[in-house]
């Protein structure tokens, strides 16, 4: 099983969010996701599995710290193709990196 915690705009630092991009995720409605909002219980989620040290457990909350490009299409968090291709390179790394045991 792979276990990887989702990209949020609404974590602090997750995201640089440009004016247009905060009108995509609706950054002034959605203030029970603000990050005073779901800060704790997000971090205490993420932590969890640091401290149970499950192997196949990749925090992504962070994967676009940096960017400044558009990512998100809707105030769900899904992602757009430009989210989905970085998205999908991380991951491709993670599984790289990733030591399977098939145990059949």
């Amino acid at each position: 099983m792979l276990h990887l915690y989702q990209a949020n705009p609404y974590l602090t630092g997750a995201k640089p969010l440009s004016k247009r991009e905060k009108k995509i995720v609706d950054w002034e409605e959605m203030t029970d996701l603000r990050p005073n909002s779901i800060g704790t219980s997000s971090k205490q989620f993420r932590n969890l599995y640091k401290q149970q040290g499950w192997p196949f457990s990749h925090d992504l909350a962070m994967l676009f710290e940096r960017t400044t490009e558009i990512t998100y299409i809707d105030p769900n968090t899904h992602l757009n193709a430009r989210g989905f291709q970085l998205l999908s390179t991380r991951v491709a790394e993670i599984l790289r990196n990733t030591e399977v045991v098939n145990k059949n």
